[in-house]
C-alpha cells in the first residue's frame, strides 16, 4: 500500500471549446463581450494539451471548426 500523499495523479479531461474561428464571426462579436487576446485554434488547443502531459483520446470539430469537442487523459507515471 502506498503511504498517504503518494497517490499518483491521473484522470480524464473532457472538453468543449469555442475556437478563435467562431469568436471572430460578426455574430459572436455582437452577442458576446469576449477578450480578443489569447484566442486559440483547435490545433493550438490540442497541442497545448500534449505540452501539459495529456494524451488526446479523441477530438472532433463541429460547425466549420467553430467548436472543438473531445477527451484527453493524464497517464499514471511509470512505476520504476
Amino acid at each position: 500500500m502506498r503511504p498517504p500523499g503518494s497517490w499518483a495523479r491521473a484522470g480524464r479531461f473532457y472538453f468543449a471549446e469555442v475556437t478563435a474561428h467562431a469568436l471572430a464571426r460578426p455574430t459572436y462579436r455582437r452577442l458576446f463581450d469576449h477578450p480578443t487576446e489569447d484566442r486559440f485554434s483547435a490545433e493550438e488547443f490540442l497541442d497545448a494539451l500534449a505540452d501539459h502531459g495529456l494524451v488526446v483520446l479523441g477530438s472532433a470539430t463541429r460547425i466549420s471548426g467553430d467548436y472543438l469537442l473531445g477527451a484527453a487523459a493524464k497517464p499514471l507515471p511509470s512505476q520504476e
